[in-house]
């Protein structure tokens, strides 16, 4: 592969997403200083999530990390899942791909756990991309199947584009092997 991720997460406006973060991480300590939990898990959450486009991962792993035990202290178990989604993320584009890939399995294992199933199709899409930058196509194909499959189910044309373009990119890797 001739770069270092495999279709990386981006925004179109990340002037729009700094200033957003801006705003949140200033909301956050704000939630914290008052000890509003539920409020500090959701803006972490959001926070978390909206660093990683802006190659900010190493402060995105600062926040989702207390988001996770938060989650699970609040018994928040679809907010548990996202926030796995978004460490996992943080952690692959740091290049720390094992330690994202048992974050990949274990929000899949609690997303099949807990009977929520709405974010399984980013799951495994993100893992597939984490996969092929491992060099484990097989794997990657696999998760990027399953994805589309799910996605074909909810109908969003963006999404199963995305998942059909990543197929694509994979049967060219093979090729070019």
């Amino acid at each position: 592969m001739t770069e270092a991720f495999f279709q990386r997460y981006r925004v179109d406006d990340r002037g729009a997403l700094a200033q957003r973060v801006a705003i949140l991480t200033a909301r956050l300590a704000e939630a914290v200083k008052t000890g509003h939990q539920a409020e500090e898990l959701k803006l972490r959450n959001e926070l978390g999530f909206d660093l990683t486009p802006l190659d900010r991962e190493s402060e995105a792993v600062a926040v989702l990390e207390p988001a996770l035990e938060l989650a699970r202290h609040l018994g928040k178990r679809e907010v548990e899942i996202e926030v796995l989604l978004s460490l996992a993320t943080a952690r692959q584009y740091l290049g720390e791909r094992e330690i994202a890939q048992e974050l990949f399995r274990e929000a899949l294992e609690k997303s099949a756990t807990y009977g929520i199933d709405e974010h399984t199709n980013f799951i495994l899409h993100h893992q597939g991309r984490c996969y092929a930058e491992q060099g484990d196509l097989a794997s990657a194909r696999r998760c990027f199947e399953q994805a589309l499959e799910l996605r074909r189910k909810i109908g969003k044309p963006r999404f199963i584009e995305s998942a059909q373009r990543a197929l694509a990119t994979l049967d060219e890797m093979e090729r070019a092997t």
